[in-house]
């Protein structure tokens, strides 16, 4: 989700391309799904801590904090800053790592839920920093996703999810919090001459989706 364009659609490409997409990413869920099965207790819980390592650092970096990973052991230890914050970014690092930890802790798959819980008592990163309103804007940005998760639902006809993400990705470009923003446009004055430079556009919260991605997984029968 966080290479998110607005053309990434199924008719932006030839069929033969699709299916082939399709059929890799079907092989990949299915070795996932042999993995987990056979994993013992604890390599499960191995598993979930280096998982949702990987999750806060892609959450971050889609969320605009491109020093996230340079910043993010000696933060999660409470020795450094956090990742800096940006004109592109919607709220703070805390916010984010808040809401995911918080999610993630009521996972129904038990061992990513005690490895979040765990994760969430250590962390010490936001040890002196209060719940600020941008926290709700991180909690309501999760929120918003399920919800959409919900409306896309399952596709009845085959255990593969690809009916229902087709129908989350319309979901998605038609809601405002989620929908891809415009590039800004500036105009400066060099000398005699304007010139017109265009400046990325917000980061919208696509790192909420990829939280509640799972859901729509499930559902399905993966």
């Amino acid at each position: 989700m966080e290479r998110f364009h607005p053309l990434a659609a199924d008719t932006d490409v030839p069929p033969e391309e699709l299916a082939l997409a399709q059929g890799e990413c079907a092989l990949a869920l299915g070795r996932l799904d042999g993995l987990l099965a056979s994993l013992t207790d604890i390599e499960k819980r191995l598993f979930c801590v280096g998982l949702l390592r990987e999750v806060l650092l892609s959450s971050l970096a889609q969320a605009g904090f491109a020093d996230a990973e340079h910043r993010f052991n000696a933060w999660f230890a409470g020795l450094d800053r956090g990742p800096q914050e940006t004109p592109l970014t919607g709220c703070s690092a805390y916010a984010v790592v808040r809401a995911l930890l918080g999610e993630l802790s009521r996972h129904p798959w038990e061992p990513l839920a005690d490895a979040a819980q765990t994760i969430a008592l250590a962390a010490r990163f936001g040890a002196d920093r209060p719940m600020q309103a941008e926290d709700a804007l991180a909690e309501e940005a999760i929120g918003r996703a399920i919800t959409l998760m919900k409306q896309a639902g399952a596709d009845d006809e085959t255990p593969l999810p690809f009916a229902g993400l087709a129908r989350l990705h319309a979901l998605l470009r038609a809601d405002p919090r989620f929908a891809p923003l415009e590039r800004a446009v500036q105009i400066r004055s060099f000398g005699n001459r304007a010139v017109a430079i265009e400046q990325a556009a917000p980061r919208t919260p696509l790192w909420a989706v990829d939280a509640a991605l799972g859901r729509l997984l499930t559902a399905s029968g993966a």
